[in-house]
């Protein structure tokens, strides 16, 4: 998460990034377009000294559309089907008001977060209120996990929202378009409940392959956790076995805690 700029800071790390390619869904974009609050992967090197040299930075939301719903108690709101939970750490814009109180069903918004798989939920660190939603006009995206897929009918269901694709042509969509896959799906239609898609990206894409001794700091929310030695932090899977562990122990490494980890690779692992 971008925490602040004079070059760009991501997690606690400043990085020089003049000469950093900087890509914006996909796009290439320019520096001053990045904001507190973006959760950003950067690709770089850091020096002795703490500091860092970032050769691209890359940013995608996670959701964007209407809220459908909002609970104060819970301070969730529901985007596209997806549950988000605001905390203090969210850094709202577009709104006179720092908190939920200035948002209302209707508003678009798009969404920066940390996944949270444990819980079912997107743990938003931005929120930007964008207007009014305006049907067949306002940009949709929304990216998770295919299931339900019928390749015939062109429906499939991500992260439990209904998706119709069948208008995107067979050969625009990701190759081997499966169950499992991770995918990005966009348009300027929702209606009941169902978002109408004009373009499917394959998201598995976006995994980086890491060599072994390769550095590697992730931060997100613990999943899939067996023992200290075999979890994962956003899909990365994690060894924390020899890892030093500040602020807490191993016993308060859990599923949905939020975690910062940093460690070389091995294997596909890193190795906190």
């Amino acid at each position: 998460t971008i925490t602040a700029f004079g070059s760009v800071v991501v997690n606690g790390i400043r990085f020089d990034d003049s000469a950093a390619s900087i890509t914006m869904d996909d796009a290439l974009t320019t520096r001053d377009r990045l904001r507190v609050g973006m959760v950003v992967q950067v690709r770089g090197q850091i020096n002795a000294n703490g500091t860092g040299v970032a050769s691209s930075i890359q940013y995608n939301d996670c959701v964007q559309g209407p809220i459908t719903a909002m609970n104060q108690v819970q301070n969730t709101v529901t985007v596209l089907g997806q549950t988000v939970r605001v905390d203090d750490g969210t850094v709202f814009n577009g709104v006179t008001l720092r908190d939920m109180n200035s948002f209302a069903v209707g508003d678009q918004v798009e969404i920066s977060c940390l996944r949270d798989p444990a819980n079912n939920q997107l743990r938003a660190t931005r929120m930007e209120r964008q207007g009014a939603f305006q049907n067949g006009t306002s940009e949709l995206e929304v990216k998770g996990t295919v299931a339900n897929l019928n390749l015939a009918a062109g429906t499939c269901t991500i992260d439990g929202l209904t998706v119709n694709f069948a208008g995107v042509a067979a050969a625009n969509r990701p190759a081997g378009l499966a169950n499992g896959m991770t995918v990005e799906a966009g348009g300027r239609n929702f209606a009941n409940g169902i978002l109408t898609a004009d373009r499917l990206r394959d998201r598995d894409r976006d995994r980086i392959s890491y060599p072994d001794g390769d550095g590697l700091e992730v931060e997100g929310y613990v999943s899939d956790f067996v023992s200290i030695a075999n979890f994962k932090i956003a899909g990365q899977a994690v060894n924390a076995a020899n890892a030093v562990i500040r602020n807490g122990t191993a016993a308060d490494v859990a599923n949905g805690v939020k975690v910062e980890a940093e460690g070389t690779m091995s294997n596909g692992v890193l190795v906190a």
